[in-house]
């Protein structure tokens, strides 16, 4: 996946990307470097303050992978995140009008 998206990224320069990411280590500064993601999508248990942080500083918005039981809540609520947006995705999109799908990027 991130080789695709850097290839986006290659191609043109202005394309707004959102890196979801499932390892258990955060990306290297070097890829964030090259990528320059708008977004940041990490599994839960990976956000914390520090990371919060960082990303911020690189003016990436930070939002995780869906919360799926009450217990693990907490820790992600205790770095800054926002209750409301650990809905279940179909709920979340009929209460604010957001919908799914690909961003399209010029040809």
């Amino acid at each position: 996946m991130v080789d695709g998206l850097l290839a986006v990224r290659r191609r043109w320069a202005t394309a707004r990307i959102a890196l979801s990411w499932g390892s258990p280590e955060p990306p290297t500064d070097a890829l964030l470097d090259e990528l320059r993601p708008e977004l940041f999508n990490p599994w839960w248990p990976l956000v914390d303050a520090d990371l919060i942080g960082a990303m911020r500083a690189r003016g990436c918005g930070v939002c995780t992978w869906t919360v799926g039981r009450a217990e693990q809540y907490g820790p992600t609520a205790g770095n800054g995140g926002r209750r409301d947006y650990h809905q279940p995705a179909t709920r979340r999109r009929a209460d604010t009008g957001l919908r799914t799908g690909a961003t399209k990027v010029p040809v």
